[in-house]
Parts: structure tokens; C-alpha cells; sequence
């Protein structure tokens, strides 16, 4: 009901995956040929949404979004080089009573063009 709040208390995490899997979400338009895509690495992936949603008072569960990739690598045979060494760690929080406290960390960002060379 509009009126009523709403308690939530939601937590996920995913497994330590393969980093194509993370790329098989981005969507095809943006994507031709996916299975073309080279991809290794990991990354891993945990949240949760806490708190109380009311309408009568602008409130928003608080929320939590970590992101890690470690030894990402995509290359894709139409372009003459790959993205390498791919290693980041991303934190979000979204204060849901006031959202000038959010904040986003992005950590250890290293990406690594290499020319591929023809012989």
C-alpha cells in the first residue's frame, strides 16, 4: 500500500566467475559476435538493500554494491590490440536517508593496451 513502509533486508554475492560471464551481460547491440570474444579473468560480485522504503518520509533502504575483477583480459579478433591486466576493485554506498552520503571507490584500475603485432 502507498502508506505503509516497506522493511527490506536483501543480501546477495555471486561465487568467484569467469570474467566473460560479467561481459555476457553487457547487451548484444553493444556486443556483435560475443562468442568471437576473448575473455579470462575473474570477478566477483556482492550486495545488499537494507533499511526501509516510505514514501511518507522520502526514505530509501540503505545499499551496497561491491564489484571485483582480478587478471581481467578481452580481446576480440577485429581489433588489432587487447585490454590487459585489468584488475579493479569498485564500492558503492547509497545512504538511503541522505543521499549526499554516497560514495563510490574505485580502486587499483590498471588496464593495459598491447599492440598486436603481424608477422
Amino acid at each position: 500500500m502507498p502508506e505503509d513502509d516497506i522493511t527490506t533486508d536483501l543480501t546477495f554475492k555471486s561465487d568467484q566467475t569467469s570474467f566473460k560471464t560479467l561481459l555476457s551481460l553487457v547487451p548484444a547491440i553493444y556486443i556483435n559476435d560475443y562468442h568471437d570474444l576473448k575473455a579470462t579473468g575473474d570477478f566477483s560480485l556482492s550486495g545488499s538493500a537494507k533499511g526501509v522504503y516510505s514514501d511518507a518520509d522520502s526514505t530509501l533502504p540503505d545499499i551496497a554494491l561491491n564489484l571485483s575483477v582480478n587478471n581481467g583480459l578481452i580481446s576480440y579478433p577485429a581489433l588489432p590490440e587487447k585490454i590487459s591486466n585489468i584488475n579493479l576493485k569498485a564500492d558503492v554506498y547509497v545512504d538511503g536517508k541522505n543521499m549526499d552520503k554516497t560514495t563510490v571507490s574505485i580502486e587499483n584500475s590498471i588496464w593495459k593496451r598491447l599492440a598486436i603485432l603481424s608477422i
